[in-house]
């Protein structure tokens, strides 16, 4: 997907960012691993987003408020026993928003360790895939929430670990989610 991306900074705590990019994709499918079938799809997205960051002291506050919505359509194709496959259009929005704090401390010289916590509302405003019999959903419709802990620690000379884990999930009934990530940053120069 291909187009363009902005960060503005409205003011010395606040910034906006948006996206827009479309693209097309060429898939292939082997629904009983007996036969491969090939189809292509075309795409776009388009993401907007406010972020604050105020900071007092070691402690610091981010808010952040997002909307996004994608759409893929795939066409329709004529399968290997000759089958007219639908074209499908899936699609997904979302509307999201949410503080993060975190707190900074020396942990040595030149060393900072900094915790946060993070929670998110989300609101699925769009979810659905039409076109097939048999295509639902995309995944968890209204509204969840989400909650997201890990520490980073920093070097002065700019290398930093980051380790997080999240829930996400509350609220809706059959709906959960729980990821982790590990990040480790080097500068180049």
């Amino acid at each position: 997907m291909v187009g363009p991306y902005a960060t503005v900074r409205l003011s010395d705590n606040v910034f906006w960012q948006s996206r827009a990019a479309w693209g097309r994709s060429s898939n292939t499918v082997s629904p009983f691993l007996a036969f491969t079938d090939s189809f292509t799809s075309t795409r776009w997205l388009a993401t907007s987003g406010l972020t604050g960051r105020c900071s007092f002291s070691a402690l610091t506050f981010s808010p952040s408020a997002s909307v996004s919505y994608i759409s893929d359509t795939s066409e329709s194709y004529a399968d290997t026993f000759g089958e007219l496959i639908p074209a499908v259009t899936s699609s997904f929005g979302q509307v999201k928003a949410g503080p993060e704090i975190s707190y900074r401390w020396d942990l040595g010289p030149g060393v900072t360790g900094e915790p946060r916590a993070a929670a998110d509302l989300i609101w699925t405003v769009a979810s659905d895939a039409t076109g097939q019999t048999g295509v639902g959903t995309t995944g968890p419709g209204g509204l969840r929430g989400k909650v997201e802990l890990g520490p980073k620690i920093g070097a002065a000379s700019g290398v930093s670990a980051d380790v997080s884990g999240s829930y996400d999930g509350i609220g809706p009934p059959g709906y959960s989610a729980t990821t982790g990530s590990a990040s480790l940053r080097v500068p180049l120069n």
